[in-house]
């Protein structure tokens, strides 16, 4: 018995082997996944609205004296007061503002049109009326320098007319195109696609490669010449007549200043 406690004592203390017999084998040892660390969220920051300036107002009496920049300000100021406190007092003091603004406005309003009236270089009326009798006799002028230009055009110029006997629309505008050329005295050259002439041109032209060469793809297509200058589109698809009076006296006017651009073909050998 005596010897025995050594060993007792001893055998507590100390871990052999046998008792870690289970220690490394994966079928009797757990073995925990790793733990990871919570993620520490961080509380959203609340940015704090910042403090508008305090609302100053002005008296009525210095209205008046305020800048228009200033005034602008104050009148903001004001309405935001009154649509924040929604009564009687601030209400009132928005519409003084107002009031002040609609004053400046209308004279203003006026010093503009005595500065009109006194320089005729802006006022935009003088060279284009508003009164009925003004826009009516301006149309009659308008009409007369358009009939002068058409007709000083109509002397070095003329129109190759591309259509199909089959096109509605190369049939109606060749009456447009055949009214438009009597009145002005233009000459007309029909070119027909499809061999057969319409009643207004008669005697037309079969298309020799010109529509080819012209990438002409789309009828009716009208053509205005400066023989030996070149030509130029105007035209593809309907136009009505007051359409091609424009069209022409605006070719013709670029032509005589010399704007003539790309769309302009200066080769007439055709």
């Amino acid at each position: 018995m005596i010897f025995l406690a050594p060993a007792l004592v001893y055998g507590s203390q100390i871990t052999t082997f046998f008792d870690r017999n289970k220690e490394g084998w994966f079928w009797y040892e757990l073995i925990l996944p790793p733990v990871e660390p919570e993620e520490v969220k961080e509380e959203p920051k609340i940015e704090k609205i910042p403090q508008k300036e305090e609302f100053v107002r002005v008296s009525v009496e210095d209205l008046r004296k305020l800048t228009a920049e200033e005034l602008r300000i104050l009148t903001d100021k004001a309405k935001d007061e009154a649509l924040s406190k929604l009564d009687f007092d601030s209400t009132q003091y928005y519409m003084i503002v107002q009031k002040e603004v609609f004053a400046r406005a209308s004279i203003f309003g006026v010093l503009w049109k005595q500065v009109l009236w006194g320089t005729p270089t802006l006022d935009y009326s003088v060279e284009h009326p508003t009164s009925a009798i003004g826009i009516s006799l301006k149309n009659q002028i308008d009409a007369a320098n358009t009939a002068n230009t058409l007709m000083e055009a109509s002397n070095s110029s003329g129109f190759f007319f591309f259509f199909s006997s089959t096109c509605p629309y190369c049939v109606e505008q060749s009456r447009i195109l055949k009214s438009f050329a009597d009145k002005y005295n233009f000459r007309v050259i029909p070119v027909t696609l499809d061999g057969i002439c319409l009643p207004e041109f008669p005697n037309c032209n079969a298309d020799n490669g010109m529509a080819v060469k012209l990438n002409v793809d789309k009828t009716p297509a009208i053509y205005i010449a400066v023989p030996p200058e070149g030509l130029q589109l105007i035209s593809s698809g309907i136009v009505s007549n007051s359409e091609l009076e424009k069209r022409v006296q605006f070719f013709w006017n670029a032509y005589k200043e010399d704007r003539m651009g790309p769309g302009f073909k200066s080769d007439t050998n055709f």
